[in-house]
């Protein structure tokens, strides 16, 4: 193998380092950002648990002679 060759495979090889580094990174702050949505939707997600949860109001009622209970649910 002559200089040209062996300049050649060096090329490709410092190639293929540096385009399997860039894919490392790349998948590095995908999975960044991607842990930060999840992060932002269970944010979200409690928020509007609590905001319906103060909109539901539920009712018992005992029913006379019947040993039985009567639920009331508002929403709203």
């Amino acid at each position: 193998m002559d200089n040209y060759e062996a300049a050649i495979r060096f090329e490709a090889t410092i190639k293929e380092a540096f385009e399997t580094e860039l894919n490392r990174i790349g998948n590095e702050v995908i999975e960044e950002k991607m842990q930060e949505i999840r992060k932002e939707i269970e944010k979200r997600k409690a928020a509007l648990a609590a905001s319906i949860a103060q909109d539901i109001r539920i009712q018992y009622e005992a029913m006379p002679g019947t040993g039985k209970m009567k639920c009331e649910i508002h929403i709203g």
